[in-house]
C-alpha cells in the first residue's frame, strides 16, 4: 500500500468518526429536547391551561353532570410547534379511537 493510499483511508477513517459522532451528538440533543417539551406539558402550569379550556368546552367538566369526566395526555404525540409552541394529542374520557 502506497503512502497516499494510506493517508486517503486515514482520512475517510477520520471524516467517518467525527460525522458519526455528530449524528449521535444532535440525536442525544434532540432526545433532551422532547424531554423538556414533556416536562413543561407534565407541569402544573400546563395542567391549568388544559383544565381551563376543557372547563370552556364543559362548565361542569370532572363532575357527575358534565360530558367530560377525565383527560389524560398521549405523551408520544408531543413535538415542536413551527411556530414556538408545543403540539400533542389529549384523549378526553378516555376515547382513543376519536381524533
Amino acid at each position: 500500500m502506497t503512502k497516499t493510499m494510506k493517508i486517503i483511508i486515514s482520512s475517510v477513517v477520520i471524516i467517518a468518526i467525527i460525522l458519526g459522532g455528530g449524528l449521535v451528538y444532535m440525536h442525544e440533543k434532540q432526545e433532551a429536547f422532547h424531554q423538556e417539551m414533556v416536562d413543561i406539558v407534565k407541569s402544573k402550569e400546563a395542567t391549568n391551561i388544559f383544565e381551563d379550556g376543557i372547563l370552556k368546552l364543559d362548565s361542569k367538566a370532572f363532575t357527575k353532570e358534565g360530558i367530560i369526566q377525565n383527560y389524560s395526555v398521549d405523551y408520544s404525540t408531543i413535538e415542536h410547534n413551527p411556530m414556538g409552541g408545543i403540539d400533542g394529542t389529549l384523549y378526553i374520557n378516555n376515547q382513543k379511537n376519536y381524533m
